[in-house]
């Protein structure tokens, strides 16, 4: 049986580990958006802005909540009914994924509307369209993001 200092020993350690994975990821992700502007310029970067923003946005309702169901859910199963864990992932990904694709649909469709009379910028139906894409993945790596959490396996 762990003791109470080995337990936390193991905390501080993913405590670390998560802190700097964080730290990490931001400065990425700073670091990639300042090659793209510098690389694009300024009017480009915005449009582009604006369409990551509006993805990024949607990725929080798109899956539906199927990442928390597993969070909710998966630890009752994991080690001790592997199907019924399987069956768990299995079907909120697929529910997941499935609201991606249809409102990666419904926005590719969407996009010429929703660029020329709510941004009236005609260059944002080609970015629009390929956010679009993004939907399903998205939804998909949200869900097997909490999926590793679950497990605490990568």
């Amino acid at each position: 049986m762990e003791s109470d200092s080995d337990k936390q020993s193991v905390l501080a350690s993913g405590a670390k580990t998560g802190l700097i994975g964080a730290i990490g990821g931001r400065f990425l992700n700073v670091l990639g958006n300042v090659l793209i502007a510098r690389l694009i310029g300024p009017a480009v970067y915005g449009i582009y802005a604006i369409g990551w923003t509006l993805v990024r946005f949607f990725s929080l309702v798109v899956p539906l909540g199927m990442d928390r169901a597993i969070l909710r859910f998966a630890p009752k199963y994991w080690k001790k009914d592997a199907a019924a864990f399987k069956g768990l992932l299995g079907t909120t990904n697929l529910i997941a994924v499935g609201s991606g694709l249809l409102a990666g649909i419904i926005f590719f469709f969407l996009s010429p509307w929703l660029a020329n009379s709510v941004y009236k910028q005609q260059e944002l139906v080609t970015v629009f369209r390929l956010f679009a894409f993004a939907f399903p993945l998205i939804s998909f790596l949200v869900t097997a993001a909490a999926a590793t959490r679950t497990t605490k396996q990568i």
